[in-house]
């Protein structure tokens, strides 16, 4: 996927997320997302972290703005802002750096594979911890499956994903993708 690809598809997720976190009801913040023992704040809140941990590693600065206690939509603008605009400058987006879990890798390199999977995935947590449209769109479904389909043993070591969930022959897509990353639909 070339640079470019990689921002648009991203900016295609992000506003997917956005438009999520705009729908979650203001009652619905504190109940129990599609994560186990994550609200649908923590789950927000996870998404601004890694945002702001990735940023940080390639040394983009960040606007200060409110947090996701204070304002969950608010905080993720701010963070899905300052990501768009350095996937779109190349030497911000190819900037190697050393994230911890992913290795050394570039913001590119990361939001091209396992960001756009983690973005696609907690938008269904979160849609569906909040009791609004889960429907994961197709491309959304290709993308995720085509990081996903051949990492089972990174997937099921430490605490991203619980073991897969065996589906019938008759489930859909989304459920089939769902299930492997061990998320019952």
């Amino acid at each position: 996927m070339s640079d470019q690809d990689v921002a648009q598809t991203y900016e295609r997720l992000a506003a997917r997320f956005s438009a999520t976190v705009e729908d979650v009801p203001d009652e619905r913040w504190e109940t129990p997302s599609a994560c186990s023992e994550w609200s649908n704040r923590d789950v927000v809140k996870h998404v601004v972290q890694l945002h702001t941990m990735l940023l940080q590693g390639a040394d983009v600065e960040l606007p200060e703005g409110p947090t996701v206690d204070d304002d969950p939509a608010a905080a993720w603008d701010r963070v899905r802002s300052a990501t768009q605009v350095a996937l779109t400058d190349t030497r911000a987006a190819e900037r190697e750096f050393d994230s911890g879990f992913a290795g050394v890798t570039s913001l590119v390199k990361i939001f091209g594979s396992f960001g756009g999977t983690d973005l696609v995935i907690h938008r269904w947590d979160l849609a569906h911890g909040a009791e609004v449209d889960d429907t994961i769109p197709e491309e959304d479904l290709d993308l995720v499956w085509s990081f996903v389909h051949d990492k089972d043993d990174m997937l099921r070591g430490g605490d991203a994903f619980d073991d897969a969930i065996e589906v019938g022959a008759e489930a859909s897509q989304q459920e089939r993708v769902l299930a492997f990353l061990g998320r019952p639909s």
